[in-house]
């Protein structure tokens, strides 16, 4: 982040110098302000792509980063007022600027707000609230924060599992949890699926219908333990996908795998057109192509020409590569967009 004029501007780290290289002396170099990501955004090879597509569009390069990067990963921006006036200054504001002094009241009693809900407290449209707040700024009476987060995040759930030998578990059981029969409940049950433990809080809570102020009297005595862990929305249900074996070809299927994986082998990119009916097998060439170039530890991309065959093609390609799958479409929500193209960036899939 970078201030520009008076705003805070999102921007991208392309390249580090030793020394700022400005030629023109009217030029200021400013201070970057705060780092959004730990990891880089995008790779050595995708600023090459976006640098190209830059210059041969005759876009700007920020244009060509913003259309490499999915929306889920972009930042938005939030307002808020905070104050710091005194009480004095407050008293005497309310006696000569009624609304003013109302604005002040607010932020005194609920600490930070943003500006929408500001207005609603003081029953004023946001727009004509921006006038009162610039004279409060003005007078250094306020400060408007400007602060950034991610549309998408990692999402994370808590899971339980035993925080003790299943021994020591049963030992103390009859002693501590006599009086405690929905404490019991949820360790016998911990205790019977112990082969699938951690399990989802959520699914214990209501497989044993208890709450969780149970469940965390359970980690107060030390007998569980929750425990915070991402979860990668997929949209896909890998329950009800089968995993599959690779087929045996027929003599045609053999020449094509051979003819590609000649060309792979050797490096040479060419293009291939494989000639069939639908059900002839030529999405099982495309997996055992596929899976050659997987062992070779590279990638592989799989373009389809509508949405409504996505779910039939996830549902072959999960089968064979299991997780190691990532699909992008425009019908994903921001959290599932962000979790996909977060598993491409990383290597899993």
């Amino acid at each position: 982040m970078a201030s520009f004029g008076s705003s805070i501007r999102e921007g991208v780290i392309v390249n580090l110098l030793d020394k700022p290289n400005v030629d023109n002396p009217g030029f200021k170099i400013k201070a970057i302000t705060d780092c959004l990501d730990i990891e880089p955004a995008f790779s050595g090879s995708i600023l090459k792509l976006t640098s190209w597509v830059s210059r041969y569009y005759l876009s700007s390069w920020g244009e060509a980063l913003k259309c490499a990067a999915p929306a889920a990963i972009r930042t938005k921006q939030r307002q808020t007022i905070h104050l710091t006036a005194t009480k004095d200054e407050i008293e005497k504001l309310k006696r000569r600027a009624k609304l003013q002094g109302r604005v002040l009241t607010e932020l005194t009693n609920d600490g930070d707000l943003t500006i929408n809900q500001l207005a609603k407290r003081v029953k004023k449209s946001s727009s004509s609230l921006r006038s009162v707040l610039a004279l409060l700024q003005g007078k250094k009476l306020i400060d408007i924060r400007v602060n950034f987060r991610p549309n998408s995040q990692k999402k994370y759930a808590t899971f339980v599992t035993l925080a003790k030998p299943i021994s020591e578990i049963k030992q103390g059981m009859t002693s501590t949890l006599q009086r405690a029969p929905k404490q019991a409940e949820i360790l016998h049950n911990l205790i019977s699926g112990y082969n699938r433990l951690p399990i989802s809080s959520a699914e214990l809570l209501k497989t044993t219908n208890t709450s969780l102020t149970t469940l965390q009297a359970l980690e107060r005595k030390n007998l569980v333990e929750l425990q915070s862990i991402e979860i990668i929305r997929n949209p896909w249900d890998s329950k009800l996908i089968e995993k599959t074996e690779p087929l045996s070809l027929n003599s045609d299927q053999i020449n094509a795998v051979a003819e590609i994986h000649r060309a792979i082998e050797a490096n040479l990119p060419q293009t291939f057109l494989l000639h069939g009916v639908t059900g002839s097998g030529k999405t099982e060439v495309y997996l055992q192509i596929i899976a050659t170039v997987l062992n070779k530890k590279e990638g592989a991309i799989i373009l389809i020409p509508e949405i409504s065959l996505t779910p039939q093609t996830v549902s072959r390609f999960v089968g064979r590569f299991g997780e190691n799958v990532a699909v992008l479409h425009s019908r994903l929500s921001d959290g599932e967009r962000y979790d996909q193209w977060q598993k491409v960036r990383s290597g899993e899939a």
